[in-house]
Parts: C-alpha cells; structure tokens; sequence
C-alpha cells in the first residue's frame, strides 16, 4: 500500500510531505515528494510510536486491552513487558496467560522473562520461576 502524507521525521528533525509504502503492516519505504501536485492520503501528521521499554502493566490494575487501549492514545505503539508480579502470583502459568492473551490485541506486546521469583526466599506470593521454567520461557515466541 502506497500513501501520501505528511511525516515527523524524528531522525532528520523534519516535517515533510512523503510517500509511505507498507507492506504486511511494515513502514517500507519513506520518499519524500518533490513534485507540488499531489493530494494526501491522511489527515493531520504521521509521528513514529514511542516504545516504552520497562513497564509492569500489573501495576497499572488494567488488562492487557485496556492497557493498551490508553497507551496508544499517547503514542505509545509498544511495550516491553516484565511480568514479575504475575510470575510471583502465578509462576510460568501466568506469564504464559499474559503472553497468550496479548496475541489477540492489535498492540506491540513483548515480554521480558521474570529472573527472580520470588525475590527473596521470604516471599509468599505463591509463585516461582525456576531455571527450567526461564529455559521453556525462552524458546516461545
């Protein structure tokens, strides 16, 4: 798909008229346009999304759909999970409940695999992540 707009270009620090090709939901190609008799395909500017690279979304007390239902109204387009609070009430299962869940949801979900749960032998949360779990973890998607 082949769109004209006008973009934020945040590498350059410049806004200008381009022509955006997406394939399979992936920016291409970005050309600006030279020549002046064009017609833009979108309103308003096109921004990059921000990514926000540490979050625990448990702690936000929303689901992963509502999370990111409020995220992307701030321009963020992606997460890099550490579902700690999970693990530490739900071990493995939970985070792969977490993981299953974001599938369905038109948001970039990554997820860190918790490294210490629980964080103490005095925790009684009633989760753990053991070795083998981390190295089950590692081979998802």
């Amino acid at each position: 798909m082949k769109l004209k707009a006008i973009i934020l270009d945040v590498i350059q620090k410049d806004i200008y008229s381009a022509e955006l090709t997406i394939e399979e939901g992936i920016f291409k190609e970005v050309k600006p346009i030279t020549d002046e008799t064009y017609t833009l395909d979108v309103n308003g500017i096109v921004v990059p999304g921000l990514i926000d690279a540490h979050i625990h979304i448990e702690s936000t007390m929303l689901n992963l759909s509502h999370f990111a239902s409020v995220a992307v109204r701030h321009g963020v387009t992606s997460v890099i999970c550490d579902p700690h609070e999970m693990a530490n009430v739900a071990g493995k299962n939970g985070v792969i409940s977490m993981m299953e869940f974001a599938k369905d949801i038109p948001f970039g979900f990554h997820f860190a695999i918790p490294s210490c749960v629980p964080a103490t032998i005095f925790e009684t949360a009633g989760g753990a992540i053991t070795s083998n779990d981390v190295e089950e973890l590692i081979q998802m998607d």
